[in-house]
């Protein structure tokens, strides 16, 4: 999470959006995380696991990307390093191909 925050800050004057949905957690511990780790992007709370169960996620975190005309173009399954040359390469890309 706290690699993904940092591709937020370096790529949300371009457009990039980042949400966190917590499911069936405990909202203050999760408030907790997200105070502890200083991330500044939304989080919302699914707390009967009503989405989770919707989009069938089982364990987390997954990463769902979407782009600009909201379309699902892709997901990603447990933690990446959001701040590698690699993911910044493919947001940047995913940015430019979606004015």
């Amino acid at each position: 999470m706290p690699t993904k925050d940092k591709l937020f800050h370096e790529f949300k004057e371009n457009g990039l959006a980042v949400l966190a949905i917590s499911f069936k957690e405990p909202e203050d511990l999760v408030k907790d995380f997200q105070k502890e780790f200083k991330l500044s992007f939304p989080v919302l709370f699914d707390s009967e696991g009503k989405l989770a169960e919707k989009y069938q996620i089982t364990g987390h975190p997954v990463t769902f990307l979407i782009d600009r005309k909201g379309f699902f173009i892709g997901k990603v399954i447990g933690e990446r390093d959001w701040s590698s040359s690699d993911a910044r390469a493919l947001v940047r890309e995913l940015l430019r191909a979606n004015p």
